[in-house]
């Protein structure tokens, strides 16, 4: 399923959808701080990128997935 079609469902409170998107973002939203952060502060932005995901998950208007989402997590 592609991956707007997923945030829709997520935006539904569809957890399934959650966790694709986790699953599959996950280890990028990763490796993209571990390379521009200090090894101290990933964990805990990396918590903080999956927590604003959820809050700001209301702000996704039907655009493309990947760059809302890396806009989202800089």
């Amino acid at each position: 399923m592609e991956d707007e079609k997923l945030m829709i469902l997520y935006q539904a409170n569809d957890p399934e959808a959650f966790t694709r998107l986790y699953e599959k973002y996950a280890p990028v939203v990763y490796g993209y701080l571990k390379k521009r952060v200090p090894a101290s502060e990933v964990e805990d932005l990396y918590q903080n990128v999956w927590k604003q995901f959820h809050e700001k998950r209301h702000l996704y208007s039907h655009q493309p997935f990947g760059p809302w989402f890396f806009t989202l997590i800089r």
